[in-house]
């Protein structure tokens, strides 16, 4: 696997839990390596930009030397477009083949082009929006159930961090008006009593503390 796709694109496809996070760094990939308009899942197949096919060298010994030039020059660029747009699209196609579970791949059997099996796979694993704010919620309940103890503190904080973080962007109720401060310090009272108290010492004589700033 190409070296840059593998430090950029880590999450392994195993679920649809898994789904945001792999299509992100997919998405990611193409963007740097300028092809994501010609895989985009949510662009219509025949609205899609067609890839430019590899140019071919006209017969040119007889042409004037300036038109010579002129027309290699334009030969050069094209060819260079192609040869970029190729490496591009196997560098995503490799990507998505490396990091898929091999109980899935199955579902890009017979796909030939790179936006064939992305969209395959957009249909099959990809939540709705109901879905996907359920998941969130699921996760961020877990965070706040996960016992301290039986994990690695600084584990347990950027878990807790990225699943609030979650629940807000999806504006889940449960993290506003003090929630999610509430939460955070009664799993972690568990754990650390004291400290947990005298934060809600704090919380009870400034109702506005939020979330990031016990965390910072």
């Amino acid at each position: 696997m190409d070296t840059n796709a593998a430090t950029k694109v880590l999450i392994v496809l195993k679920s649809q839990d898994d789904w945001r996070a792999w299509y992100d760094n997919i998405q990611s990939l193409a963007k740097a390596r300028d092809v994501w308009e010609y895989i985009n899942p949510d662009t219509k197949k025949e609205e899609l930009p067609g890839i430019p096919k590899e140019p071919e060298i006209l017969d040119i010994e007889k042409l004037p030397e300036p038109q010579w030039k002129i027309y290699m020059q334009l030969w050069t660029a094209k060819t260079n477009k192609y040869e970029k747009i190729k490496r591009g699209l196997a560098v995503v196609n490799e990507a998505i083949r490396g990091l898929i579970s091999t109980l899935l791949i199955h579902h890009i059997y017979g796909k030939e082009s790179v936006y064939d099996i992305l969209k395959a796979l957009k249909v099959q694993f990809a939540p709705t929006k109901h879905q996907q704010s359920q998941m969130i919620l699921a996760k961020y309940k877990k965070a706040r159930k996960t016992s301290i103890k039986d994990s690695n503190l600084e584990i347990w904080l950027a878990t807790f961090k990225a699943a609030y973080l979650e629940c807000l962007a999806a504006d889940r109720p449960e993290v506003k008006d003090q929630h999610a401060v509430q939460h955070f310090l009664k799993a972690v009272s568990r754990h650390s009593p004291s400290w947990a108290e005298r934060r809600f010492d704090d919380l009870q004589r400034d109702e506005n503390i939020e979330l990031p700033e016990i965390l910072a």
